[in-house]
């Protein structure tokens, strides 16, 4: 129960599907419905905060066996996303750092975060910007690739249905239970 939940946790955010997937009888073939589970989440399995960070989104998870991720980091002009990753991250490792798009306001303290954890995995998305935020972005991130972490950019790497990206011991799911991209 504790990995289902870590993955219906960390995909809502993420705006991703976990469940079965069904045809409804009066579905077209290309006409899916999916469905999510609610579940009774136990605070020391899963932490989840949502950072006020003005303009922008920061949120910094908590998964069993302190494996952290990180979904945006902030606004450029504020340090918010920085100190809740300081607090809360027990370790100097992030394993999943989701930078959804190339807006400033969703790349604030970024850079900051690769400098001072390891990251072992950065999905990154969004075009290429010509601003401060973005330069500094991938120059840390260049600076992470050289010690051992990796970069997705999704605009030259496919995320495949069904591709899983294990967190710690949130790794396994119960049989039948299928979580991936839909």
């Amino acid at each position: 129960m504790r990995a289902r939940a870590w993955c219906v946790v960390v995909l809502a955010i993420l705006g991703i599907s976990c469940g079965p997937r069904r045809q409804p009888a009066t579905a077209t073939p290309d006409r899916r419905e999916v469905l999510a589970t609610a579940l009774d989440v136990d605070p020391q399995d899963v932490y989840v905060r949502i950072v006020d960070v003005g303009p922008g989104l920061c949120a910094v998870i908590r998964a069993p066996g302190d494996h952290f991720m990180v979904y945006e980091t902030g606004h450029w002009q504020g340090q918010h996303c920085i100190a809740t990753v300081r607090e809360l991250v027990t370790t100097d490792t992030i394993d999943l750092l989701v930078l959804s798009h190339s807006d400033a306001d969703h790349l604030g303290d970024a850079a900051r975060i690769l400098e001072e954890n390891t990251v072992r995995l950065t999905l990154l998305a969004g075009e290429p910007r010509d601003t401060v935020s973005w330069k500094n972005v991938i120059a840390a991130l260049a600076t992470e690739v050289t010690q051992g972490g990796s970069v997705h950019n999704l605009q030259s790497v496919a995320l495949t249905p069904g591709r899983t990206i294990p967190l710690g011991e949130a790794g396994g799911l119960p049989p039948g239970i299928r979580c991936g991209l839909e």
